[in-house]
Protein backbone atom coordinates (compact mmCIF):
# COMPACT_ATOMS: atom_id res chain seq x y z
CA UNK A 1 0.00 0.00 0.00
CA UNK A 2 1.45 3.79 -0.99
CA UNK A 3 2.42 5.67 1.75
CA UNK A 4 -0.01 8.18 2.61
CA UNK A 5 0.94 11.14 5.34
CA UNK A 6 -2.07 11.51 7.69
CA UNK A 7 -2.62 15.04 9.52
CA UNK A 8 -4.65 13.76 12.78
CA UNK A 9 -3.81 14.65 16.75
CA UNK A 10 -3.48 11.34 18.78
CA UNK A 11 -1.74 11.32 22.48
CA UNK A 12 1.90 11.08 22.67
CA UNK A 13 4.18 11.77 25.42
CA UNK A 14 7.11 10.07 23.62
CA UNK A 15 7.82 9.71 19.76
CA UNK A 16 8.31 6.34 18.23
CA UNK A 17 10.94 6.59 15.59
CA UNK A 18 10.44 4.91 11.98
CA UNK A 19 13.84 2.27 11.21
CA UNK A 20 14.95 -0.65 9.99
CA UNK A 21 17.76 -1.72 11.73
CA UNK A 22 17.62 -2.81 15.73
CA UNK A 23 20.46 -1.63 17.97
CA UNK A 24 22.58 -4.06 19.23
CA UNK A 25 23.75 -2.04 22.07
CA UNK A 26 21.64 -1.18 25.54
CA UNK A 27 21.78 2.53 25.98
CA UNK A 28 24.89 3.52 24.83
CA UNK A 29 27.07 6.42 26.59
CA UNK A 30 26.70 9.29 24.05
CA UNK A 31 26.01 12.79 24.25
CA UNK A 32 24.72 13.56 20.62
CA UNK A 33 22.77 11.60 18.03
CA UNK A 34 24.86 8.75 16.34
CA UNK A 35 25.21 9.77 12.62
CA UNK A 36 24.97 6.87 10.36
CA UNK A 37 24.03 8.55 7.04
CA UNK A 38 21.47 7.84 4.50
CA UNK A 39 19.86 9.22 1.53
CA UNK A 40 16.25 9.37 2.43
CA UNK A 41 13.31 12.10 2.47
CA UNK A 42 11.15 13.76 4.61
CA UNK A 43 7.44 15.05 4.83
CA UNK A 44 5.40 16.89 6.45
CA UNK A 45 3.26 19.67 7.67
CA UNK A 46 3.44 22.78 10.13
CA UNK A 47 0.43 24.59 11.63
CA UNK A 48 -0.55 26.58 14.36
CA UNK A 49 -2.01 25.84 17.61
CA UNK A 50 -5.28 26.21 15.83
CA UNK A 51 -4.13 23.35 13.97
CA UNK A 52 -4.42 25.99 10.60
CA UNK A 53 -1.54 25.61 8.33
CA UNK A 54 1.45 27.83 7.95
CA UNK A 55 2.37 29.17 4.93
CA UNK A 56 6.61 30.71 4.95
CA UNK A 57 7.90 28.61 7.80
CA UNK A 58 11.63 28.47 7.06
CA UNK A 59 12.85 24.66 7.75
CA UNK A 60 16.60 23.65 8.04
CA UNK A 61 17.91 19.78 7.87
CA UNK A 62 21.65 19.18 7.72
CA UNK A 63 22.46 22.12 5.71
CA UNK A 64 19.41 22.42 3.68
CA UNK A 65 16.53 24.83 3.76
CA UNK A 66 13.13 24.96 2.25
CA UNK A 67 9.74 26.81 3.10
CA UNK A 68 6.18 25.44 3.67
CA UNK A 69 3.47 26.08 1.26
CA UNK A 70 0.14 27.28 1.65
CA UNK A 71 -1.02 24.31 3.15
CA UNK A 72 1.98 24.61 5.23
CA UNK A 73 3.42 21.47 3.50
CA UNK A 74 7.43 21.01 2.83
CA UNK A 75 9.38 17.82 1.80
CA UNK A 76 13.03 17.13 1.75
CA UNK A 77 13.39 14.64 -1.06
CA UNK A 78 16.66 12.20 -1.79
CA UNK A 79 18.87 14.03 0.26
CA UNK A 80 21.60 13.22 3.01
CA UNK A 81 20.51 12.78 6.68
CA UNK A 82 21.27 10.92 9.98
CA UNK A 83 19.18 7.73 9.99
CA UNK A 84 19.43 7.38 13.76
CA UNK A 85 18.13 10.94 14.37
CA UNK A 86 17.63 13.83 11.13
CA UNK A 87 17.14 17.50 12.61
CA UNK A 88 14.32 19.22 11.10
CA UNK A 89 14.30 23.07 12.75
CA UNK A 90 11.40 25.35 11.85
CA UNK A 91 11.45 28.96 12.32
CA UNK A 92 9.12 31.43 11.71
CA UNK A 93 8.50 35.31 13.26
CA UNK A 94 6.55 35.73 16.01
CA UNK A 95 6.96 31.98 17.33
CA UNK A 96 8.72 30.02 19.10
CA UNK A 97 10.92 27.64 16.85
CA UNK A 98 10.32 23.55 17.03
CA UNK A 99 13.37 20.97 16.10
CA UNK A 100 11.89 17.33 15.35
CA UNK A 101 14.63 14.08 15.52
CA UNK A 102 13.38 11.61 12.85
CA UNK A 103 14.67 8.36 12.72
CA UNK A 104 14.70 7.72 9.05
CA UNK A 105 15.33 4.74 6.65
CA UNK A 106 17.81 4.47 3.45
CA UNK A 107 15.38 5.74 -0.01
CA UNK A 108 11.81 5.78 2.29
CA UNK A 109 9.99 8.75 3.19
CA UNK A 110 9.32 9.76 6.63
CA UNK A 111 6.39 12.33 7.52
CA UNK A 112 6.42 14.30 10.74
CA UNK A 113 3.84 16.74 11.66
CA UNK A 114 5.04 20.39 13.49
CA UNK A 115 3.27 22.85 15.80
CA UNK A 116 4.93 26.10 15.90
CA UNK A 117 3.45 28.31 19.23
CA UNK A 118 2.67 31.78 18.94
CA UNK A 119 5.33 34.01 21.02
CA UNK A 120 2.66 35.83 23.13
CA UNK A 121 3.84 38.46 25.62
CA UNK A 122 3.62 36.94 29.08
CA UNK A 123 4.80 39.86 31.85
CA UNK A 124 6.98 42.95 31.52
CA UNK A 125 8.97 44.15 34.42
CA UNK A 126 12.42 46.09 34.91
CA UNK A 127 15.52 43.88 35.31
CA UNK A 128 16.22 46.15 38.28
CA UNK A 129 13.62 44.61 40.57
CA UNK A 130 12.74 41.35 38.82
CA UNK A 131 9.45 39.81 38.49
CA UNK A 132 7.04 36.56 37.88
CA UNK A 133 5.02 36.08 34.89
CA UNK A 134 2.66 33.46 34.80
CA UNK A 135 1.77 31.89 31.52
CA UNK A 136 -1.14 29.41 30.64
CA UNK A 137 -2.10 26.27 32.74
CA UNK A 138 -0.71 28.60 35.47
CA UNK A 139 3.03 27.77 34.89
CA UNK A 140 5.47 30.77 36.98
CA UNK A 141 8.69 31.88 36.10
CA UNK A 142 10.41 34.17 38.30
CA UNK A 143 12.92 36.00 37.63
CA UNK A 144 15.05 37.89 40.56
CA UNK A 145 16.22 41.21 40.50
CA UNK A 146 19.76 41.94 38.49
CA UNK A 147 19.74 38.83 36.91
CA UNK A 148 19.82 39.15 33.16
CA UNK A 149 22.23 39.64 30.22
CA UNK A 150 22.37 40.40 26.63
CA UNK A 151 22.38 36.89 25.18
CA UNK A 152 25.93 37.74 23.89
CA UNK A 153 27.01 39.12 26.67
CA UNK A 154 26.88 42.79 28.48
CA UNK A 155 25.06 43.79 31.25
CA UNK A 156 21.08 45.00 30.46
CA UNK A 157 19.29 47.15 32.97
CA UNK A 158 15.66 48.31 30.94
CA UNK A 159 12.78 46.48 30.69
CA UNK A 160 12.38 42.25 30.34
CA UNK A 161 9.79 40.86 27.93
CA UNK A 162 8.82 37.36 29.03
CA UNK A 163 7.38 34.75 26.45
CA UNK A 164 7.10 31.56 28.05
CA UNK A 165 4.33 28.54 27.04
CA UNK A 166 3.94 25.71 29.36
CA UNK A 167 3.44 22.50 27.67
CA UNK A 168 0.73 20.05 29.32
CA UNK A 169 1.94 16.57 29.45
CA UNK A 170 -1.38 14.99 28.51
CA UNK A 171 -1.54 17.02 26.04
CA UNK A 172 -3.20 15.63 22.74
CA UNK A 173 -0.68 17.13 20.40
CA UNK A 174 2.36 17.28 22.85
CA UNK A 175 4.40 15.32 20.26
CA UNK A 176 3.63 18.33 17.79
CA UNK A 177 3.85 21.39 20.05
CA UNK A 178 7.61 19.82 21.73
CA UNK A 179 10.90 19.83 20.75
CA UNK A 180 12.96 16.98 19.93
CA UNK A 181 11.55 12.81 20.59
CA UNK A 182 12.34 12.99 23.97
CA UNK A 183 15.80 10.99 24.08
CA UNK A 184 18.42 12.54 26.70
CA UNK A 185 21.87 12.59 27.94
CA UNK A 186 22.07 12.08 31.98
CA UNK A 187 24.35 13.22 34.13
CA UNK A 188 26.43 10.11 33.12
CA UNK A 189 26.40 10.82 29.71
CA UNK A 190 24.18 8.01 29.30
CA UNK A 191 21.34 7.67 26.91
CA UNK A 192 17.39 7.67 28.20
CA UNK A 193 14.23 8.20 27.23
CA UNK A 194 12.05 10.23 28.92
CA UNK A 195 8.44 10.57 29.86
CA UNK A 196 7.24 14.02 30.88
CA UNK A 197 5.42 15.37 33.85
CA UNK A 198 5.84 19.20 32.23
CA UNK A 199 7.93 21.46 30.17
CA UNK A 200 7.78 24.95 29.10
CA UNK A 201 9.57 27.10 26.99
CA UNK A 202 10.84 30.68 27.78
CA UNK A 203 12.59 33.70 25.77
CA UNK A 204 13.15 36.77 26.96
CA UNK A 205 13.36 40.07 25.15
CA UNK A 206 14.89 43.58 25.97
CA UNK A 207 12.77 46.75 25.34
CA UNK A 208 14.26 47.05 21.78
CA UNK A 209 14.00 43.62 20.79
CA UNK A 210 17.33 42.17 21.95
CA UNK A 211 18.05 38.32 22.95
CA UNK A 212 18.26 38.66 26.66
CA UNK A 213 19.58 35.14 28.68
CA UNK A 214 20.20 34.67 32.71
CA UNK A 215 23.43 36.60 33.83
CA UNK A 216 26.17 34.16 34.65
CA UNK A 217 26.73 33.10 38.00
CA UNK A 218 22.23 33.90 38.47
CA UNK A 219 19.20 31.51 38.36
CA UNK A 220 15.64 31.65 37.89
CA UNK A 221 12.90 29.29 38.95
CA UNK A 222 10.25 27.22 37.17
CA UNK A 223 6.74 26.23 38.15
CA UNK A 224 5.01 24.13 36.26
CA UNK A 225 1.50 22.22 37.66
CA UNK A 226 1.54 18.74 37.25
CA UNK A 227 -2.12 16.95 35.93
CA UNK A 228 -4.41 15.03 37.99
CA UNK A 229 -3.47 11.86 35.56
CA UNK A 230 -0.16 11.98 36.31
CA UNK A 231 0.01 12.64 40.30
CA UNK A 232 -0.24 8.78 41.32
CA UNK A 233 3.13 8.37 39.76
CA UNK A 234 4.58 11.96 40.78
CA UNK A 235 7.87 11.33 42.16
CA UNK A 236 8.80 13.53 44.86
CA UNK A 237 11.95 15.15 43.03
CA UNK A 238 11.80 14.81 39.95
CA UNK A 239 14.90 15.16 37.31
CA UNK A 240 14.80 18.71 35.44
CA UNK A 241 16.31 18.87 31.67
CA UNK A 242 16.75 21.25 29.19
CA UNK A 243 16.61 20.56 25.18
CA UNK A 244 20.30 21.33 23.50
CA UNK A 245 18.48 22.15 19.83
CA UNK A 246 22.64 21.41 18.24
CA UNK A 247 22.17 17.63 19.27
CA UNK A 248 18.21 17.12 19.23
CA UNK A 249 18.90 15.64 23.37
CA UNK A 250 17.58 16.83 26.11
CA UNK A 251 20.18 17.21 28.96
CA UNK A 252 20.06 16.62 32.47
CA UNK A 253 20.39 19.83 34.95
CA UNK A 254 18.91 20.14 38.17
CA UNK A 255 16.05 18.67 39.88
CA UNK A 256 12.78 19.67 41.02
CA UNK A 257 10.74 18.95 43.97
CA UNK A 258 7.10 18.55 43.90
CA UNK A 259 4.94 20.80 46.41
CA UNK A 260 1.98 20.70 48.28
CA UNK A 261 0.35 22.45 45.63
CA UNK A 262 0.90 19.94 43.33
CA UNK A 263 3.65 21.66 41.35
CA UNK A 264 7.25 21.23 40.04
CA UNK A 265 9.34 23.97 41.43
CA UNK A 266 13.04 23.79 39.73
CA UNK A 267 15.68 26.74 39.00
CA UNK A 268 17.67 27.33 35.70
CA UNK A 269 20.71 28.67 34.86
CA UNK A 270 19.51 29.61 31.02
CA UNK A 271 16.09 30.04 29.21
CA UNK A 272 15.33 27.67 26.39
CA UNK A 273 12.99 24.79 26.72
CA UNK A 274 12.98 22.75 30.43
CA UNK A 275 11.35 19.69 31.14
CA UNK A 276 10.56 17.59 34.53
CA UNK A 277 10.75 13.99 33.51
CA UNK A 278 11.62 10.51 34.78
CA UNK A 279 14.62 8.67 32.76
CA UNK A 280 14.00 5.28 31.40
CA UNK A 281 16.65 2.35 30.68
CA UNK A 282 15.73 1.32 27.13
CA UNK A 283 15.33 -1.02 24.65
CA UNK A 284 14.56 -1.44 20.88
CA UNK A 285 11.62 -3.18 19.35
CA UNK A 286 10.62 -3.40 15.41
CA UNK A 287 7.26 -5.02 13.99
CA UNK A 288 5.43 -5.20 11.25
CA UNK A 289 1.62 -4.24 10.64
CA UNK A 290 0.29 -6.00 7.91
CA UNK A 291 -3.60 -6.40 6.34
CA UNK A 292 -5.29 -9.03 5.43
CA UNK A 293 -3.29 -10.02 2.13
CA UNK A 294 -0.57 -10.15 4.37
CA UNK A 295 0.83 -6.64 2.76
CA UNK A 296 2.44 -4.11 5.15
CA UNK A 297 0.25 -1.44 6.14
CA UNK A 298 2.12 1.79 5.65
CA UNK A 299 1.90 5.18 7.76
CA UNK A 300 -0.40 3.36 10.66
CA UNK A 301 -1.09 5.77 13.66
CA UNK A 302 0.21 3.48 16.52
CA UNK A 303 1.05 4.30 20.28
CA UNK A 304 2.94 2.63 22.60
CA UNK A 305 1.97 2.87 26.03
CA UNK A 306 3.63 1.92 30.03
CA UNK A 307 0.33 -0.24 31.01
CA UNK A 308 1.11 0.97 34.46
CA UNK A 309 2.36 4.55 34.35
CA UNK A 310 3.42 7.44 32.96
CA UNK A 311 4.80 7.83 29.16
CA UNK A 312 3.62 6.67 25.90
CA UNK A 313 6.03 6.46 22.57
CA UNK A 314 4.04 7.39 19.26
CA UNK A 315 4.39 7.04 16.02
CA UNK A 316 3.59 5.85 12.30
CA UNK A 317 4.31 2.40 10.55
CA UNK A 318 6.51 3.44 7.24
CA UNK A 319 5.96 2.34 3.76
CA UNK A 320 6.80 -1.04 4.54
CA UNK A 321 4.37 -1.27 7.07
CA UNK A 322 8.00 -1.41 9.80
CA UNK A 323 7.54 0.04 13.11
CA UNK A 324 10.62 0.45 15.40
CA UNK A 325 11.28 3.06 18.18
CA UNK A 326 12.81 2.82 21.93
CA UNK A 327 10.76 1.72 24.95
CA UNK A 328 11.43 1.63 28.71
CA UNK A 329 12.81 -1.48 29.74
CA UNK A 330 11.13 -4.51 32.05
CA UNK A 331 7.78 -2.54 31.99
CA UNK A 332 4.70 -3.97 31.10
CA UNK A 333 3.29 -2.44 27.41
CA UNK A 334 0.27 -1.93 25.83
CA UNK A 335 0.17 -1.22 21.88
CA UNK A 336 -2.58 0.42 20.66
CA UNK A 337 -3.37 0.62 15.86
CA UNK A 338 -5.86 3.93 15.39
CA UNK A 339 -7.73 4.66 12.54
CA UNK A 340 -6.97 7.76 10.53
CA UNK A 341 -9.34 9.87 12.13
CA UNK A 342 -8.16 8.55 15.56
CA UNK A 343 -10.47 5.68 16.88
CA UNK A 344 -8.49 2.58 17.96
CA UNK A 345 -8.56 -0.26 15.88
CA UNK A 346 -6.13 -2.81 17.17
CA UNK A 347 -5.31 -3.61 20.97
CA UNK A 348 -2.84 -6.07 22.27
CA UNK A 349 -0.59 -6.08 25.66
CA UNK A 350 3.27 -5.95 24.78
CA UNK A 351 6.68 -6.94 26.86
CA UNK A 352 7.69 -6.46 28.76
CA UNK A 353 11.58 -6.81 27.49
CA UNK A 354 14.65 -6.82 28.83
CA UNK A 355 16.59 -6.94 25.09
CA UNK A 356 16.10 -5.67 21.80
CA UNK A 357 13.13 -7.87 20.56
CA UNK A 358 11.24 -8.44 16.65
CA UNK A 359 7.45 -8.32 18.28
CA UNK A 360 5.11 -10.81 16.08
CA UNK A 361 3.51 -8.95 12.92
CA UNK A 362 -0.26 -8.57 13.86
CA UNK A 363 -3.15 -7.56 11.50
CA UNK A 364 -5.40 -4.75 11.24
CA UNK A 365 -8.31 -5.57 9.60
CA UNK A 366 -9.62 -3.21 6.68
CA UNK A 367 -13.27 -3.87 8.35
CA UNK A 368 -11.94 -1.36 11.16
CA UNK A 369 -11.03 1.37 8.87
CA UNK A 370 -13.58 3.07 5.88
CA UNK A 371 -10.50 3.07 3.45
CA UNK A 372 -11.01 4.30 -0.07
CA UNK A 373 -7.89 4.67 -2.75
CA UNK A 374 -7.59 7.72 -4.80
CA UNK A 375 -5.68 7.32 -8.20
CA UNK A 376 -4.93 9.24 -11.39
CA UNK A 377 -2.24 11.62 -12.86
CA UNK A 378 -1.34 15.11 -12.11
CA UNK A 379 -0.71 17.45 -15.08
CA UNK A 380 0.89 21.08 -14.74
CA UNK A 381 -0.48 23.96 -15.73
CA UNK A 382 1.15 23.73 -19.07
CA UNK A 383 -1.54 19.98 -19.06
CA UNK A 384 2.05 18.04 -19.11
CA UNK A 385 2.41 15.12 -16.22
CA UNK A 386 3.54 16.84 -12.99
CA UNK A 387 6.41 15.09 -11.09
CA UNK A 388 7.42 17.86 -8.58
CA UNK A 389 3.73 18.04 -6.53
CA UNK A 390 1.29 16.20 -4.56
CA UNK A 391 -2.42 15.96 -4.57
CA UNK A 392 -4.27 17.31 -1.45
CA UNK A 393 -7.18 15.25 -0.12
CA UNK A 394 -9.34 17.26 2.30
CA UNK A 395 -12.61 14.75 4.54
CA UNK A 396 -14.43 16.56 7.51
CA UNK A 397 -13.72 19.83 9.11
CA UNK A 398 -10.38 18.91 10.52
CA UNK A 399 -8.52 16.12 8.13
CA UNK A 400 -6.28 15.82 4.92
CA UNK A 401 -4.01 14.31 3.73
CA UNK A 402 -1.68 14.53 0.76
CA UNK A 403 -0.59 11.84 -2.06
CA UNK A 404 2.91 12.17 -3.42
CA UNK A 405 3.10 11.91 -7.23
CA UNK A 406 5.39 9.64 -9.49
CA UNK A 407 7.46 11.02 -11.78
CA UNK A 408 4.96 10.38 -14.90
CA UNK A 409 2.32 12.00 -13.01
CA UNK A 410 0.37 9.57 -11.52
CA UNK A 411 -0.22 8.75 -8.02
CA UNK A 412 -2.30 6.24 -5.72
CA UNK A 413 -3.11 6.94 -2.02
CA UNK A 414 -5.28 4.93 0.24
CA UNK A 415 -7.28 7.04 2.69
CA UNK A 416 -9.55 5.97 5.76
CA UNK A 417 -12.23 8.45 5.86
CA UNK A 418 -13.98 7.50 8.82
CA UNK A 419 -17.57 7.85 8.53
CA UNK A 420 -17.46 10.75 6.21
CA UNK A 421 -19.18 10.31 2.70
CA UNK A 422 -17.22 12.77 0.64
CA UNK A 423 -14.21 13.82 -0.21
CA UNK A 424 -11.91 16.94 -1.81
CA UNK A 425 -9.42 16.69 -3.76
CA UNK A 426 -7.08 19.29 -5.43
CA UNK A 427 -3.75 18.94 -7.26
CA UNK A 428 -0.32 21.15 -6.35
CA UNK A 429 2.36 21.67 -8.17
CA UNK A 430 5.72 22.75 -6.22
CA UNK A 431 7.69 25.04 -8.63
CA UNK A 432 6.71 27.19 -9.16
CA UNK A 433 3.60 26.67 -6.82
CA UNK A 434 0.44 26.45 -8.27
CA UNK A 435 -2.93 25.00 -7.14
CA UNK A 436 -5.69 23.85 -8.70
CA UNK A 437 -9.66 23.82 -8.25
CA UNK A 438 -11.23 21.32 -5.81
CA UNK A 439 -13.24 18.61 -6.95
CA UNK A 440 -15.78 16.73 -4.69
CA UNK A 441 -15.96 12.56 -4.91
CA UNK A 442 -18.80 10.86 -3.16
CA UNK A 443 -17.88 7.55 -1.42
CA UNK A 444 -20.98 6.31 -1.99
CA UNK A 445 -19.54 2.52 -0.30
CA UNK A 446 -16.76 3.03 -3.02
CA UNK A 447 -13.30 1.47 -2.11
CA UNK A 448 -11.59 2.80 -5.18
CA UNK A 449 -12.03 6.53 -6.90
CA UNK A 450 -10.38 7.34 -10.53
CA UNK A 451 -9.74 10.84 -10.01
CA UNK A 452 -8.52 11.42 -13.55
CA UNK A 453 -6.75 13.84 -14.53
CA UNK A 454 -5.89 16.96 -12.27
CA UNK A 455 -4.64 20.30 -13.28
CA UNK A 456 -2.61 21.98 -10.56
CA UNK A 457 -3.96 25.41 -11.91
CA UNK A 458 -6.93 27.27 -11.85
Amino acid sequence: MKGLKTISSILLLLMIGISSCIKEEDNPVETEIPEVLVTASIEGTVVNESGVALENVDLYLRGNTTSTDVNGVFSFSNIEMNQNGALVSAEKDGYFNNTKVLITRANQTSFTKIMLVEKKLTASFEATTGGEAITNGGAIVDIPSNAVQLEGGGSYNGTINVFATWLDPTAEDLNERMPGDLRATNADNETVKLATYGMIGVELEGANGEALNIAEGQTATIELPVPDELLGSAPATIPLWHFDEATGYWVEDGEGTLTADNTYVGTVSHFSYWNYDLPYPYVTIQGLANNEDGEGVSWLPLEISITDGAGTIYGYTDGDGIFEGFVPKDEPLTLTVFGKCGEPVYTSPLGPFSEDAIVPTFEVSSSATNVVTLFGVLHDCSDMPESDGYVKVEYGEFYFDFIDVNQDGSFSGSIDVCDLMEVTVSGISNDPFSQGTTVTYPIDGNSDIDVDTLISCW
